[in-house]
């Protein structure tokens, strides 16, 4: 079985199709474009060539260097379909590595061989010339050894290059998901490859410390000083201490079917809410791990009603303070836009028949960003978009009430970096634009978006710090964005 090349991001896939598909007029000594069905399948003959070598081929060093390999076995080809095609999966290896200096070699040397349209061309290189630019700004990287200091404040870092507004924390290995916690303070990365959590410290810039897993296929989320696991195989549930990394309590729990998910407050110790398939959720108790006795209250039908449950397709957030949490599906349209809102053991639960694409809850769990806009804790239009094209897609600050919106673009050349803007509260008019940041342009997936990790959960502003974190969708990075001092804007 062939192992296939990581998915390119799409404006990569973008320049491909204007490389691939705008032919100039004929050139002396260049060989015609082939047409697309030939390309197709000289690249699937090809990749099963060299099956084993691209399935090897997993560190950014090893894809440079089977890139690099495929450019000079070109030779060996004589027909230039095959060579052709061995330059395509050249370049997608180099922009998966991020080499943007082979990248650029591989589209020069198209140039030289194809009837490539010029124009089309040239763009391609100030796109792969923008992104070299970008990745030459300050990079630290991680070296996979948790920091060992046991002095937080001796640990901060809070310094900037002199020439740039970014730092990139490159990581050694993927991670599958991230959960913010600790009041912000902390991002927890599940790292399949090594079953482990491993704990990045926000202010101190480096992972602090790994919690190893009985294995990979576990839930989890970040309160303020607890880390919550759950092992859907056997259902039972763990709390692990932030400041001591040491499991505190265990305890099983009392589903029929194995946990899908569990959300709590980043600035609380509970309560968690926790679903599982084709059975009603639960509150639980973030010290003992046991069931919360909950009074639910269904407003939309004035009735008692039950917490939904959680299958693989649902989706659940929770407020900073854990007051209040959203739910939706991604399986069927509409997804469905549901609150929960605890006032001591009543729970409140209003709903709207409607897709959102995410929703994510305020600090304070009075408002809800959507792909559609802001909407109340009751889902009533707060400041929502009128329109299903939106042209920005909010998302709350992780500690105030500022938010982020993330500008869109549909633009299929899509060679523009993306664009935020910053607002007070849902207010449309910004009170300051970051022109560029490291993630891409929002899009209209964000209305149907059943990903893992939607924007909601890979851009953090956190305003009185003056600062924005990114997690591109490589996830192989965390990007610290200086934003300066918002209140005095």
């Amino acid at each position: 079985m062939i192992t296939p090349l990581p998915q390119l991001h799409q404006q990569f896939l973008c320049l491909i199709l204007l490389t691939t598909t705008l032919i100039a007029e004929p050139v002396s000594g260049k060989d015609p474009l082939p047409d697309e069905l030939q390309r197709s399948e000289s690249i699937e003959r090809i990749s099963r060539s060299y099956a084993k070598e691209l399935s090897d081929a997993n560190a950014p060093g090893e894809k440079t260097a089977l890139a690099k390999r495929f450019m000079a076995e070109i030779e060996k080809y004589d027909d230039p379909t095959d060579r052709f095609a061995l330059l395509r999966l050249s370049l997608d290896l180099v922009r998966a590595a991020e080499d943007w200096d082979t990248a650029i070699l591989v589209v020069r040397e198209m140039q030289d061989n194809f009837e490539i349209d010029s124009e089309a061309s040239e763009r391609q290189l100030q796109f792969l010339k923008d992104k070299k630019k970008a990745a030459s700004k300050k990079r630290i990287k991680f070296s996979g050894t948790p920091s060992t200091s046991s002095n937080a404040d001796a640990s901060v870092d809070d310094s900037w290059p002199e020439d740039s507004d970014q730092i990139v924390i490159d990581l050694e290995m993927p991670y599958e998901t991230a959960v913010l916690g600790a009041s912000g303070d902390v991002i927890v990365l599940l790292l399949t490859l090594k079953e482990k959590l491993a704990i990045f410290d926000v202010k101190a810039r480096q992972i602090k410390h790994e919690i190893p897993l009985e294995n990979a296929n576990v839930k989890f989320c970040v309160g303020a000083d607890s880390i919550y696991l759950a092992y859907p195989e056997p259902n039972t549930i763990e709390r692990w201490s932030l400041k001591t990394y040491k499991k505190m309590k265990s305890s099983k729990l009392p589903f029929q079917n194995p946990i899908e998910h569990l959300v709590v407050g980043r600035d609380t110790n509970g309560p968690i809410l926790a679903g599982a398939e084709h059975e009603p959720g639960m509150f639980l108790d973030g010290k003992s791990l046991r069931p919360i006795p909950t009074r639910v209250f269904d407003r939309q039908y004035q009735r008692v009603g039950q917490l939904p449950g959680a299958g693989p397709a649902t989706r659940m957030r929770a407020s900073a303070n854990g007051k209040v949490f959203s739910i939706w599906g991604t399986s069927g349209s509409p997804g469905g836009f549901r609150t929960l809102v605890m006032k001591g053991n009543t729970v409140d639960t209003y709903y709207a028949h409607d897709t959102m694409g995410y929703i994510a809850p305020s600090p304070m769990g009075d408002l809800m960003y959507t792909a559609k806009g802001i909407y109340t804790t009751q889902t009533k239009e707060y400041a929502v978009n009128k329109e299903l094209h939106a042209r920005s897609f909010f998302i709350p600050a992780i500690d105030s009430e500022f938010s982020i919106s993330l500008v869109r673009s549909d633009d299929r050349d899509a060679a523009a970096p993306a664009r935020a803007n910053i607002h007070m509260r849902g207010n449309p008019q910004p009170i300051t634009t970051l022109p560029k940041i490291a993630f891409r342009p929002g899009g209209y997936g964000e209305f149907h978006n059943r990903a893992p990790m939607p924007i909601d959960l890979r851009m953090f502003l956190f305003a009185k710090r003056g600062l924005l974190l990114t997690l591109p969708e490589t996830n192989r990075q965390i990007v610290y964005h200086r934003v300066g001092d918002l209140d005095s804007k």
